[in-house]
């Protein structure tokens, strides 16, 4: 039988998730916390204070605002409050020097770009594990000597390593934790992921609170690393990574270590499948289903991305103080908890395209608000609005792209669109200046029309809740035979068919 024929029988048998499944989804899930701590880490340590002390010999020192001492040539010494520090303040970077804080993020950004695409190959090429442990070894080694950093030069280069790290571990930790459950709680699993990076940003904001240090917010920020390499080593590989590569034996040790704890064995039922080809990168271009799937995810990447951040640029200006807004920029992404509810009973398209159109109208809406009364309750509640549904889109893409490409190319594929996402990232605080030239409606308007467009071009694909995931491109195109465009008109009960 092969590993769709194992989860059935698994379901069967009614013995639902082994404590061996519940390690592998929540010590990957566990390791979107530090990226998520590494992602926004410089909104606080590059943090630039609104005022200084502009010293002058035989004067009396002025206190003035950031932004006024870049006017000032007179200043013999400029001195930061000890409210906290960071790389700004360390190393004067204002004035002149303001951009690389900002860099400092292209950095990270730019390395997660090429980590998602070389860690990705290297994910389908050695496997998801040896690739998931190897990432997070050099992830934090480089966040924990970040804190040791004498000089900005040393700083971006560990920041870049750290985002190269980040990229790979970010997509094989999914892809694993994905591959090790059955197709009715994969849904399930992506969104305990999201939920890990959710409570990282949250877990932020307080440890910014309670370390001022930019320094000792580095290790603090760096050390969740640690504690987690004691646990990935316990981690199995991928089953369906290892029948992918024609290791059927390696494969029947992990199903049945899966089944350990419920006597449940295989080991007398050979698992088996079809022989695997090894497909190049160049497949996404030269086979149509491929290329279509392809083109529509990786750009449902990037406005996802385009969208996420530059709503959240807005978001920053939030009634409170700096620590309240970020935490309420986290936990309004924690409704996403109800995804699988959803995911498994309508499928995968349907709550996609409703979550682009939503994000799409608060856009539009947003900048036409009239001065009316509670005004910036409005404003708030629709920034927000718009920032969950967009964060729901994020989340169902994980899961819905991951079901559309065969194992052996599914960490390239998601690696390729995690690229172009990096890439709309990088071009939304752009977006949002084009304000300036524009009008201030522009930004929120090409947001608008990019949701739109994202959730028409998603009615292009077949939805996958309750289909089998293919192994290879052959098999992927055996299942495109008796393909149609709607999903499977039942409903799948979340207590029903758990491994299906």
């Amino acid at each position: 039988m092969d590993i769709d024929e194992f989860y059935r029988i698994k379901s069967r048998s009614g013995s639902g998730w082994s404590w061996y499944q519940i390690l592998v989804v929540l010590t990957m899930a566990l390791l979107h916390i530090p990226t998520a701590l590494q992602s926004c880490i410089l909104v606080y340590a590059g943090e630039v204070p609104s005022t200084a002390d502009c010293a002058v010999k035989g004067r009396a020192t002025r206190t003035l605002v950031a932004t006024d001492i870049c006017r000032t040539s007179d200043c013999d010494s400029i001195n930061y409050g000890p409210e906290f520090t960071s790389i700004a303040t360390e190393w004067n970077l204002i004035c002149e020097q303001a951009y690389k804080t900002g860099a400092a993020t292209s950095i990270y950004m730019l390395g997660q770009l090429i980590g998602a695409i070389v860690l990705g190959w290297c994910s389908d090429r050695y496997g998801r594990r040896v690739t998931v442990y190897a990432s997070l070894c050099l992830f934090t080694t480089a966040a924990l000597a970040s804190a040791f950093a004498p000089s900005y030069s040393t700083f971006a280069v560990l920041r870049f390593i750290v985002g190269l790290s980040a990229g790979g571990l970010i997509i094989s930790s999914y892809v694993l934790c994905c591959e090790s459950v059955g197709s009715s709680w994969r849904a399930v699993a992506g969104t305990t992921v999201h939920l890990s990076s959710s409570f990282g940003l949250a877990t932020l904001a307080g440890l910014a609170y309670a370390y001022r240090s930019w320094r000792h917010l580095a290790l603090a920020a760096g050390f969740p690393g640690l504690l987690l390499l004691a646990t990935v080593v316990y981690v199995p590989e991928s089953p369906r990574w290892l029948i992918s590569r024609d290791r059927y034996r390696e494969a029947e040790v992990v199903l049945n270590r899966f089944v350990g704890s419920t006597g449940m064995r295989l080991t007398e039922r050979r698992i088996s499948d079809k022989r695997s080809t090894r497909p190049t990168p160049l497949v996404f271009l030269r086979h149509p289903t491929l290329r279509l799937r392809f083109l529509v995810a990786s750009f449902r990447w990037s406005v996802c991305a385009l969208v996420y951040f530059g709503i959240t640029l807005n978001i920053k200006s939030l009634p409170g103080d700096k620590y309240t807004s970020f935490v309420l920029l986290a936990l309004v992404e924690l409704p996403s908890v109800f995804l699988p509810l959803i995911l498994d009973r309508i499928g995968r398209r349907l709550p996609l395209i409703i979550s682009f159109l939503v994000s799409g109208l608060c856009c539009f809406v947003f900048p036409f608000i009239p001065p009316i009364a509670h005004r910036n309750l409005f404003v708030t509640c629709l920034a927000l609005l718009g920032k969950l549904a967009i964060t729901f889109a994020f989340s169902i893409v994980y899961i819905y792209d991951s079901e559309l490409f065969p194992t052996n190319l599914r960490s390239q594929a998601l690696g390729a669109c995690n690229t172009v996402s990096r890439l709309g990232s990088i071009l939304a605080p752009f977006a949002v200046t084009m304000g300036n030239a524009f009008g201030a409606h522009s930004p929120y308007l090409l947001f608008a029309c990019l949701a739109c467009a994202a959730a028409a071009f998603s009615l292009l694909l077949p939805d996958t809740v309750g289909r089998r995931i293919p192994d290879s491109v052959a098999e992927m195109d055996n299942l495109m035979e008796n393909f149609t465009i709607n999903p499977p008109n039942r409903k799948i009960p979340l207590s029903e068919n758990a491994f299906l």
